[in-house]
């Protein structure tokens, strides 16, 4: 390795001085080791001339011109003085490139024309980064490789192998890590991605992520708990709260839960909620049933709202009960509360036209008793021989005034004091009784 390293000194030497035991002068400056080693000790006569090489018994030191020196007991070669060669020590097993406290960079070129257009990867110090590996070119300089002037780093040379891909400007990097085939994460100048579309997770069961912060949304079409799994979790979602006994009087966060916004006259979208019916015990998964809407013209909810029918509110276990055809409310509740009155009241009704016995299964409306008559018959579902049926005369007649009334199971009937001299109207009312 020594005479090799002479030999490439030598070939920077424009002339030999002298041509000493063992060495041989050629042309053009060159010189030759012949194969006989030279012995004892081959130097120069006084001080070394331009492109003079002085060498020690055993090669155990070279000393040139310009302050070119080796030293065998170090292994090291030092070019000094007006050159800006650094040092090239590999001390220890180790090759290192350094002079003074002149910062370094080692290049591997890719190409390179000898006119100026080159490419090439530097190995540097950096007074901003630290250290960088960074690909640089000069004029049309170009490496040919099929995906750009990049770097990857690469584990082994397996198909399995870990590797990161760092792209040229504008390209699109990646992460694979060992033990799998296809890329794993990529990433561009907008976007983090998985390598396969719906094909990674992000953390995982025992190394979950703490929080995470996004500026606008996030979009997903489902919100999930955790995988599936024989011990689900529960899950929340809540706005930011305020922190307990450090914050005094400090409002918690809004939470707003809407769906996605049309445009134009298309109709609005809708809030669903769903919980799973149960089904034959067994190890099918349970129907998700949708219980409440809440869509563009209100509240839609699914009959019955739960299995028993009912909506229990706290106070007393107040249950409101809704069905197909009645809501009612157990134990009894009052309607309204003082200086919280209804605004207005409204039932169904039938005014009729017919003059004489009607049938009108509606909790009020209006009757005609005919001229002469003293009675009405009114055919009523809803009636009962409970009912409280409320009456009151709409037209002025002089002798059928009401008297009374009789109500049974299906009807009821009015009663006046006279014949009526003329078609007479009366309203009612029926409020039901258990």
């Amino acid at each position: 390795m020594r005479r090799t390293l002479i030999a490439l000194l030598l070939l920077a030497s424009p002339l030999l001085a002298q041509a000493p035991n063992g060495w041989a002068p050629i042309e053009n400056g060159w010189a030759e080791i012949q194969t006989t080693a030279p012995t004892g000790t081959v130097t120069t006569t006084g001080t070394l001339a331009s492109g003079q090489v002085a060498l020690g018994s055993g090669a155990t030191s070279i000393t040139g011109d310009a302050g070119l020196t080796y030293d065998a007991g170090t292994d090291t070669l030092t070019v000094a003085g007006a050159c800006v060669v650094p040092t090239l020590s590999p001390a220890a097993d180790v090759l290192s490139q350094k002079r003074g406290t002149n910062a370094q960079t080692f290049r591997v070129y890719g190409t390179d024309d000898g006119a100026g257009n080159a490419e090439w990867i530097n190995l540097q110090q950096d007074s901003f980064y630290g250290y960088r590996l960074l690909v640089q070119k000069s004029g049309t300089g170009s490496s040919g490789a099929t995906q750009g002037p990049g770097i990857q780093i690469q584990g082994d040379q397996t198909t399995n192998g870990a590797e990161i891909w760092l792209p040229p400007s504008g390209g699109e990097g990646h992460l694979q890590f060992a033990g799998s085939s296809v890329l794993n994460w990529g990433a561009s100048n907008s976007f983090f991605y998985p390598g396969a579309d719906n094909g990674m997770d992000l953390g995982k069961t025992t190394n979950q992520w703490k929080t995470g912060y996004f500026g606008t949304s996030v979009v997903t079409p489902l919100v999930s708990g955790g995988a599936d799994s024989a011990t689900p979790n529960a899950t929340a979602i809540n706005g930011t709260n305020s922190r307990g006994g450090t914050d005094t009087n400090v409002a918690g966060g809004n939470l707003t839960i809407r769906p996605g916004a049309g445009t134009g006259s298309a109709t609005g979208s809708s809030l669903i909620f769903q919980t799973p019916t149960a089904g034959a015990s067994g190890t099918t998964g349970q129907t998700q049933t949708t219980r409440l809407t809440v869509s563009e013209t209100g509240i839609v909810p699914t009959v019955p709202i739960m299995a028993s029918g009912t909506l229990t509110f706290g106070g007393a276990g107040t249950s409101v009960y809704v069905d197909a055809t009645s809501l009612s409310v157990s134990p009894a509740r009052k309607l309204g509360y003082p200086g919280y009155a209804w605004g207005g009241f409204y039932l169904d009704y039938t005014n009729t036209a017919t003059v004489g016995a009607v049938t009108i299964n509606k909790p009020s409306g209006r009757v005609i008793l005919a001229t002469g008559a003293s009675s009405v018959v009114v055919t009523n579902s809803l009636a009962t021989s409970a009912s409280h049926v409320f009456v009151t005369r709409r037209t002025n007649d002089t002798t059928a005034l009401f008297s009374y009334l009789t109500s049974t199971a299906g009807s009821f009937t009015i009663f006046a004091t006279a014949a009526a001299t003329a078609d007479t109207e009366f309203d009612f009312f029926i409020v039901g009784a258990d």
